[in-house]
């Protein structure tokens, strides 16, 4: 497995290294949809100062079909990222178009694709990410640890706004902040929630559209990421890891990846196929959906049943 393993160079200070395998490369040319997702890290060489991880669906399964090492997250730096992966398809007379990125929380990423493929192209921010941004403020506000059932209620229905439609979003976000407990840290993850997500068009970086999914397909309740964040916070923060042993890590990991997929198939399902929870979450998604558009709840009522 990972015989044809490859290594792609641009730049020298501003350096950005694309690795994957040949085979993988050939399904991310093959996918309409493209997942982008950047992790920081903190190496022994100060050159990299961003690792990406490019993944695709095959059927029901998700996979990282290619990796970057960036030196900031630029959108310089995106773009070599991008061009990058294009040149690589071509010396092998593949083509490389998606119709829809699925990207995280970065407006750079966003500039950069609507520069090499065209403002045509459709971006979305993913579930994972509109989720795991107001999750990572609700942390950083302390939270996370609040014993109060109608703080809880209200975190939670402002994490699944991304899937209530798109033109009902204002007045369920009025509703959702009369009915929230007058808490101070609270207050501020209302007040950053309206400045990113919910501003006018021409003032926020994501207008509702982009992170929206009450539309998308199969999408919804996937957590396309799971892994990958443990795999940088276990063992890619050592300030001791070279590039070199980052690569190797990273070319073991993929080798183990395969062998998951082509040797143990069962295993393969186990971690790549939707997990039966989020099945789960689907169907119950799914009959609150066809509630809401029956008239028979509300958008307020529909939110909190698939919270």
């Amino acid at each position: 497995m990972g015989h044809d393993w490859y290594n792609r160079y641009g730049g020298f200070e501003d350096r950005v290294i694309l690795l994957g395998t040949g085979y993988f490369l050939q399904k991310l040319c093959s996918a309409n949809a493209v997942f982008l997702s950047g992790f920081e890290i903190n190496l022994e060489s100060k050159l990299f100062r961003h690792f990406y991880t490019i993944h695709c669906f095959v059927e029901e399964k998700i996979i990282t079909t290619a990796y970057a090492l960036l030196y900031n997250n630029s959108k310089e730096a995106y773009s070599k990222m991008l061009k990058m992966i294009k040149n690589s398809v071509k010396r092998k007379r593949l083509d490389f178009k998606p119709s829809t990125f699925y990207i995280d929380v970065d407006i750079n990423l966003m500039s950069s694709i609507e520069e090499i493929f065209g403002k045509e192209v459709t971006i979305k921010l993913s579930l994972y990410d509109y989720a795991n941004s107001v999750w990572f403020k609700v942390k950083s506000l302390g939270l996370a640890q609040s014993d109060d059932r109608n703080v809880e209620k209200a975190i939670r229905r402002m994490c699944c706004l991304a899937i209530i439609p798109v033109d009902q979003i204002e007045d369920a976000w009025i509703k959702i902040k009369e009915e929230a407990p007058q808490n101070e840290n609270l207050l501020e993850l209302i007040s950053y929630i309206n400045e990113a997500f919910m501003i006018s068009k021409d003032g926020h970086k994501f207008d509702k559209n982009t992170w929206n999914h009450y539309d998308t397909d199969n999408i919804k309740m996937i957590n396309h990421l799971e892994g990958w964040s443990d795999f940088i916070d276990e063992d890619n923060k050592k300030t001791d890891l070279s590039v070199k042993n980052f690569i190797i890590k990273l070319k073991k990991k993929q080798g183990d990846f395969e062998k998951e997929i082509f040797v143990n198939q069962k295993k393969s399902n186990e971690i790549s196929k939707i997990p039966k929870k989020y099945k789960a979450l689907e169907e119950k998604f799914k009959h609150a959906k066809e509630r809401l558009e029956n008239g028979k709840i509300s958008v307020i009522e529909y939110l909190d049943e698939i919270i």
